[in-house]
C-alpha cells in the first residue's frame, strides 16, 4: 500500500514536470543563438551612435523647441540624428538637419533594425520579451528536467513493471493473507475439545501458539520489509552509479573534444592580443602625456581666454543683431513694408553661421582651459618631487634647531613659510637671530642637495651667529658638526672663545696672511674644519 501510494504521487508529480517542460519550449541552441543576436545588436547600436550626427541645444529658462513635433524643455540636451529630423523654433521656423556620412547611417540603421527584427522574431516564437527571460525560462526547464529524471527513477524503484503490476501484486497478496487467515481459523476450530464444554478451561496452549504465530509472523514481515529495503536501496545506488558513469564518460568526451581545445587555443590567442593591445595603448598613452608635457600652458591659457572673449564678443553681436532684426521687423510691420521673408531668411542664415561659429569657439575653449588644468596639475606634481629632497634635509636640520617646525619652499625651491606648532609664532614673529639660523639651516640643506648630484661643496660662514644666544648657538653647533661629516666648512669668526667646542682646532688668519696659503690648506674635505 506505501509502495502504491508513493507511486501514485510520483506519477502525478512526473506528469506535472512533463507539462511544465513541454509549456517552456527552449534549449541550449536557441539560447546561444538569442546571446548572439543581442551581441549583434548592441555592437550595430554602438556603430550607429558612433556615425550619427549629434544635436545638442541650450535653452532660456521657459523656451521651448519641436524636434519632429515632439516638444523639448530644459535648459540643455542632446540627441543622436540617423534620419532627417526637423527642429521647429516657435516664432522663428524651421531647421531640417539631415545626417551626415552619405548612406553609411542608413546603412547601420537598416542592420540594427535587421537585428532587432530577427531577435524579436526569435522571442515572439518563444513567448518571451528579453535574453534574461530566455535564460530564466531555460534554467527553469534544466531544473525540471532534472526533477523529473529523478521522479523517474524513484518510480523506476517502486514499480519497475508498472503501477498496474504493483497494483495486481498487492491484489494477490490480500488474496494470499484471507487465505491463510482462513486456515488459521480453521485450525482454530479443529484443536482437541474444541467442542466439548468440560475441556474448554485447557485452551491457553492455543491462545498462546497463535500469539507465538503472530509474533514469528511479524518478525518475518519485519525481515521482509528489511530485504525490500535494502534491495531498493541496492537497486537506487546501481541507478545513481549508472547516473554518474554516465555523466563521467559525458565529461570525458567533452574534455577530449577537439572543438574544445580548440577554442581554448584561439581564446588563449586572444588573450594575449588583447594584452599586446593594451601594452601597446599604454605607450599611446605616455606619448600623448609627452606631447602634453611638451605644450606651452601659458600660451594655450591665453589662447583659451582670447578664443572665450571673441566667442562672448559674437554672442554679444549676435544677440545685438537679433536686436535690431526685432526692431527692423517691428518697424516695417508698422510701416507695412514688403520683403520682410527676405530680410529674415539673411538673418536666420546670419544667425546659423554666429551659432556654429559661438559653438567652434566655445568648444575650443573649453578644450583648451581643460588642457591647462591638466598641465597645471602635472606641473604641481612635478614642483612637488623637486620639492620632496629639499624638504627632507630642511626637516633634518630644522628639528634640531626647532623641534615640531617645518619650513615651506615656493616652486623656485625658496623658504617662504615656517610652520610651527601652535603658540611658537610664524615666520614673520621671529627674531633676527632665529631668521639668520634659518638662513644657515637652509644653506646646509641646498649643499647636501649639491653633495647627493655630485658637485663639490664649500661653505663659508663669516660670524654668520653673532645674534644667536647660548641655547641656540648650541644647536647651531650641533648642526655645523652634523653637517661636517659631509662638507668642508670654513667659520671665521672675531670670537673663538664662542667656537671652543666645536670638536676642531682654531686657526688665527693674520700668521696666515703674511705667508702665501697653500692650496691643499683648503684642499681638506670633510675634515670638520
Amino acid at each position: 500500500d506505501s509502495a502504491i501510494a508513493q507511486a501514485r504521487e510520483l506519477a502525478t508529480r512526473l506528469h506535472e514536470l512533463t507539462a511544465a517542460i513541454a509549456a517552456q519550449p527552449i534549449d541550449d541552441d536557441q539560447l546561444a543563438t538569442l546571446r548572439r543576436q543581442e551581441q549583434a545588436l548592441q555592437a550595430a547600436r554602438i556603430r550607429l551612435e558612433s556615425a550619427a550626427t549629434g544635436l545638442a541645444w541650450r535653452l532660456e529658462p521657459g523656451r521651448s523647441i519641436l524636434i519632429d513635433g515632439s516638444p523639448v524643455t530644459g535648459e540643455a540636451g542632446s540627441h543622436r540624428l540617423v534620419a532627417p529630423t526637423t527642429v521647429s523654433v516657435p516664432g522663428i521656423g524651421e531647421l531640417v538637419i539631415e545626417p551626415g556620412g552619405g548612406g553609411d547611417v542608413a546603412r547601420l540603421a537598416g542592420q540594427r533594425d535587421a537585428e532587432e527584427a530577427a531577435q524579436g522574431a526569435l522571442l515572439r516564437s518563444l513567448g518571451l520579451d528579453t535574453v534574461a527571460a530566455a535564460e530564466q525560462r531555460l534554467r527553469q526547464r534544466k531544473a525540471a528536467q532534472q526533477e523529473a529524471g529523478i521522479a523517474r527513477a524513484r518510480l523506476d524503484l517502486l514499480a519497475p513493471r508498472g503501477l498496474e503490476a504493483l497494483l495486481a501484486e498487492r491484489a494477490a497478496l490480500a488474496g494470499e493473507l484471507a487465505d491463510l487467515r482462513a486456515r488459521l481459523a480453521a485450525f482454530a476450530c479443529a484443536s482437541p475439545g474444541a467442542g466439548d464444554p468440560a475441556s474448554q478451561a485447557p485452551a491457553l496452549p492455543v491462545a498462546e501458539a497463535r500469539r507465538r504465530l503472530e509474533a514469528a509472523a511479524a518478525r518475518l514481515q519485519a525481515a521482509q520489509d528489511a530485504a525490500e529495503t535494502a534491495r531498493r536501496e541496492a537497486d537506487a545506488a546501481r541507478l545513481a552509479a549508472g547516473h554518474a558513469g554516465d555523466e563521467l564518460r559525458a565529461l570525458e568526451a567533452t574534455l577530449r573534444d577537439e572543438l574544445r581545445q580548440q577554442r581554448q587555443r584561439r581564446s588563449l590567442e586572444e588573450l594575449a592580443a588583447a594584452r599586446q593591445r593594451l601594452a601597446d595603448l599604454a605607450a599611446q598613452v605616455r606619448a600623448a602625456e609627452a606631447s602634453i608635457e611638451a605644450a606651452r600652458p601659458l600660451l594655450l591659457q591665453q589662447d583659451a581666454e582670447r578664443f572665450a572673449r571673441s566667442a562672448r564678443q559674437a554672442h554679444e553681436a549676435h544677440e545685438q543683431r537679433r536686436l535690431e532684426v526685432v526692431a527692423m521687423e517691428s518697424q516695417l510691420e508698422a510701416a507695412g513694408a514688403a520683403g520682410l521673408e527676405e530680410l529674415l531668411a539673411e538673418a536666420q542664415g546670419e544667425l546659423r553661421r554666429l551659432g556654429r561659429r559661438h559653438r567652434e569657439l566655445d568648444r575650443r575653449a573649453r578644450a583648451l582651459d581643460l588642457l591647462v588644468r591638466s598641465l597645471q596639475a602635472k606641473r604641481q606634481a612635478l614642483t612637488s618631487r623637486l620639492q620632496a629632497p629639499l624638504r627632507a634635509r630642511l626637516d633634518h636640520y630644522l628639528q634640531l634647531l626647532l623641534p615640531g617646525a617645518s619650513l615651506r619652499v615656493d616652486e623656485a625651491l625658496k623658504p617662504v613659510a615656517l610652520e610651527t606648532p601652535p603658540g611658537q609664532g610664524g615666520f614673520d614673529e621671529l627674531s633676527f637671530g632665529t631668521r639668520e639660523q634659518l638662513s644657515m639651516v637652509s644653506r646646509l640643506a641646498y649643499a647636501d642637495l649639491l653633495r647627493e648630484a655630485g658637485r663639490p661643496t664649500l661653505i663659508i660662514v663669516d660670524d654668520g651667529l653673532v645674534h644667536s644666544d647660548q641655547a641656540r648657538l648650541a644647536q647651531m653647533k650641533r648642526i655645523l658638526y652634523d653637517a661636517a661629516s659631509r662638507h668642508q666648512i670654513l667659520l671665521f669668526s672675531c670670537h673663538p672663545d664662542r667656537w671652543e667646542d666645536l670638536g676642531v682646532p682654531a686657526r688665527e688668519i693674520a700668521p696666515l696672511s703674511a705667508t702665501r696659503l697653500e692650496p691643499d690648506l683648503f684642499a681638506q674635505r670633510r675634515s670638520g674644519t
